[in-house]
C-alpha cells in the first residue's frame, strides 16, 4: 500500500509539474506531496528490513518527512483559502519554521 501511494504521488507531482499555469495553491500541493514522499520512502525502507547505519539515515530523513508535513499542509491550506496576508507575514514564517526545525532538531539528537 505504501510503494502505491509513493507512485501515485509521483504521478501526480509529475502532471501538476507539467501544468501550464502555476499558482501558489499548485506549488503548495505540490510541496505537501513531496513531504508525504521524504516521509513514506524511508519509511518503505525501514520496513524492508535495512539495518545499521543505513537504517539510522533512513530514520533521520523520514523524521525530515513526518516534521515538515503539518508545515506544508498548513502552507497549502491557507493557500487555498486564499488567506494569501497570513503568508506574507514574517511572524508567522518564523513560528512556523521555528517550531518545525526546534522539533527536527530534538527528533534527530535527544529522542531515542
Amino acid at each position: 500500500m505504501l510503494c502505491f501511494a509513493i507512485v501515485s504521488n509521483f504521478i501526480l507531482i509529475f502532471t501538476l509539474a507539467r501544468k501550464e499555469s502555476r499558482n501558489a495553491i499548485t506549488l503548495s500541493f505540490t510541496l505537501f506531496l513531496s513531504t508525504i514522499n521524504v516521509w513514506a520512502i524511508p519509511s518503505l525502507l525501514i520496513s524492508l528490513g535495512i539495518e545499521g547505519r543505513f537504517y539510522e539515515t533512513m530514520d533521520k530523513i523520514s523524521s525530515l518527512g513526518y516534521i515538515f508535513l503539518p508545515v506544508a499542509f498548513t502552507v497549502f491550506a491557507l493557500a487555498y483559502t486564499e488567506k494569501f496576508e497570513m503568508l506574507k507575514s514574517y511572524v508567522f514564517w518564523l513560528f512556523l519554521i521555528f517550531t518545525a526545525v526546534t522539533f527536527l532538531y530534538l527528533s534527530m539528537y535527544y529522542l531515542p
